[in-house]
């Protein structure tokens, strides 16, 4: 079987990066493309302001570079026959499509978990995100929620595996064992 790369789409506060770090934690490679912008935009950071960029194009330029460096990450890893899951929140249809074709063209079967949320347990989430280290994280306000949440494209007939149906456990399970059927048989 060939090895995976792992789609996250769904609003900030889902719990996308909950559910990369536990793959993590099971040998998946995790990509975060917020991690690696704040990382390296970092000293474009207000501390005095919840951490919030001082010029937000500094952040955007950071996320561009990331996505761009991850390119070559993905394709090396997927090559090399490790499965990969992109911590991000694929909010775009076309997005979604361009990283599946990706996926394919190094060999790689593509495999997509939609974390849906309703307003208010997302918020609750946020709540608590917020009031801990923001230095890896962004701060986001109510407005910013409500903001954010309105590019989300909820995938629909994209081969889909819905988190809040299927729950974590199951959706953690589905990876790990399509992961033991590309393992080589010894």
């Amino acid at each position: 079987m060939p090895p995976l790369l792992i789609i996250l789409c769904g609003n900030v506060g889902s719990g996308k990066s909950s559910f990369a770090r536990q793959l993590e934690s099971h040998g998946v490679i995790r990509l975060s493309i917020d991690e690696q912008a704040l990382h390296d935009a970092r000293e474009h950071r207000d501390p005095s302001n919840f951490f919030r960029f001082t010029d937000i194009s500094n952040l955007r330029s950071a996320e561009q570079r990331a996505r761009s460096e991850n390119l070559g990450r993905i394709e090396k890893y997927l090559r090399n026959g490790q499965s990969v899951v992109l911590d991000d929140g694929f909010w775009q249809k076309e997005e979604r499509e361009r990283y599946a074709a990706l996926a394919r063209e190094f060999g790689a079967e593509p495999i997509l978990f939609y974390f849906p949320i309703d307003a208010e347990t997302q918020w609750s989430r946020l709540v608590t995100r917020n009031s801990g280290d923001l230095t890896s994280t962004h701060y986001i306000s109510r407005e910013d929620m409500e903001y954010l949440n309105q590019f989300v494209q909820p995938p629909s007939g994209e081969g889909e595996h819905n988190v809040e149906t299927l729950g974590v456990d199951r959706a953690l399970r589905i990876v790990l064992g399509r992961m033991k059927s590309e393992a080589p048989a010894a």
